[in-house]
């Protein structure tokens, strides 16, 4: 019991990923694809946070003009 509540406590820290979040993403995968999923759903739910800022929120997808030109 102690490790489901430090571990996401100490990843909340580290990695500036909301507890909340860490929490949702573990109990959403486990229920969607089983206990297997639970070791890539924190994994998971920070590499959609952090290309969701990337994206959207740093503005590096402007508009879908610069993104064709810059190829």
């Amino acid at each position: 019991m102690a490790g489901n509540c430090a571990i996401p406590i100490v990843q909340a820290d580290a990695t500036s990923l909301p507890l909340v979040l860490s929490l949702l993403s573990t109990v959403a995968l486990s229920i969607l694809f089983g206990l297997s999923a639970v070791l890539l759903a924190t994994p998971l739910a920070l590499f959609l946070l952090v290309a969701v800022d990337l994206l959207y929120v740093g503005g590096a997808a402007k508009s879908a003009e610069d993104l064709v030109n810059a190829r």
